[in-house]
């Protein structure tokens, strides 16, 4: 059992830049009425909440105002939808959750989890909105924080158990932690929550002297979890939406698969981690950069400075390669690593996309994107 100095220490180091904790704070343990309480909070645990100066989907009592992501979207795996659903049904669905959690399965949640695109973290995550204390959070990283505190002997799972009985024992362990320490059950969760997501990427979480912070290790493993076989499914932006799948593997090289009509098999583009920080280095020296990958203008050496003619140029001259700078700027701008406008090239033509490098750490923010991409 660890001590509560440590649990101290992991829940400062809880990701508050992700998921806000006034935003929690307020529509969960407050139970702030709100018209669009349980789509806000969908947002939230999915990651698709950010704040924003200019945001309208919600403003903290502090003045704060937040905005959905680009990934929140019908088209990304964030069940959308089924919040929505949620949100819009909270007078028949609120009744069926029970105050205090039973021994079985409730039937509400069989009911939410086989909704398409959802499941039973992001059904439990419903329940844990209404009874906070009756449900803890439960997903991967928490359940991966129980199993390192009280080993069953078996490797730490990547992913969290989907049975309800194993719940129920995470509830005895969070229950039990509660009572040894005497402390809020929402800083048992964040402290577990972060415990559990730096165990999943290799990261030792320490205290200096001077403040908390995440120490990274050595370990080129540290993204074993990601599989060949499991890549995301992802839609490129602007009006024809088209779709592909993405990965990184563990050297943080970036593969993209494609598939072109009438054609097998699927196309695969793999920039390796130093052609992606050529490309970072390139667009963190520009102001705001167009897409810029016609085959034909690249061909004939007439196509703008942009992602794409600087990919041809510069990495590799190869026009079928350079066209997945469409779906390479799809994954940064969702990612939070690039911004995205429309706007006129040098005051002329039409508007068009157009990419900006944003002051991060891009190598930390395209693994957290990858490693948040299972969340379910």
């Amino acid at each position: 059992m660890k001590s509560l100095e440590d649990i101290l220490v992991w829940a400062e180091n809880f990701d508050t830049d992700k998921y806000s904790t006034n935003v929690y704070q307020e529509l969960v343990l407050d139970s702030k009425i709100h018209p669009t309480r349980f789509e806000i909070m969908g947002a939230w645990k999915t990651g698709c909440l950010r704040q924003n100066k200019d945001g309208k989907e919600y403003s903290d009592d502090f003045g704060k105002s937040y905005s959905y992501t680009l990934r929140w979207s019908d088209h990304t795996p964030v069940g959308k939808n089924t919040w929505v659903y949620i949100n819009d049904n909270t007078t028949e669905i609120l009744p069926q959750i029970p105050s205090k959690c039973p021994t079985n399965e409730p039937a509400i949640l069989s009911t939410l989890k086989g909704s398409n695109g959802f499941g039973f973290i992001w059904g439990l995550f419903t329940l844990h909105c209404c009874y906070p204390v009756e449900y803890p959070l439960y997903d991967q990283h928490v359940y991966r924080a129980f199993k390192n505190i009280e080993p069953d002997g078996k490797p730490l799972p990547l992913k969290a158990s989907y049975h309800w009985k194993d719940f129920i024992a995470y509830k005895a362990f969070f229950d039990q932690m509660l009572t040894r320490h005497a402390i809020d059950h929402w800083i048992l969760d964040r402290a577990l929550w972060s415990y559990g997501k730096w165990l999943k990427q290799g990261i030792n979480i320490a205290k200096n002297k001077e403040k908390i912070k995440f120490e990274p290790v050595a370990k080129t493993n540290f993204l074993e979890f990601i599989k060949f076989d499991n890549m995301e499914q992802e839609y490129t932006l602007g009006g024809k939406k088209k779709p592909f799948s993405s990965k990184i593997d563990e050297n943080i090289n970036l593969i993209i698969q494609r598939r072109f009509k009438g054609t097998k098999p699927d196309n695969i583009s793999k920039y390796s981690f130093e052609e992606l920080e050529a490309i970072q280095l390139f667009m963190k020296n520009q102001n705001w950069v167009p897409l810029a990958n016609s085959v034909s203008n690249m061909q004939n050496g007439s196509e703008i400075l942009g992602l794409g003619s600087f990919v041809f140029n510069n990495i590799r001259a190869n026009q079928v390669f350079a066209q997945s700078t469409s779906q390479l700027a799809a994954i940064f701008v969702v990612a939070g690593i690039w911004d995205l406008d429309k706007m006129q090239i040098n005051g002329k033509g039409k508007r068009r996309m157009v990419f900006k490098y944003k002051d991060i750490n891009w190598k930390e923010a395209l693994i957290a994107y990858y490693a948040e991409q299972d969340a379910e």
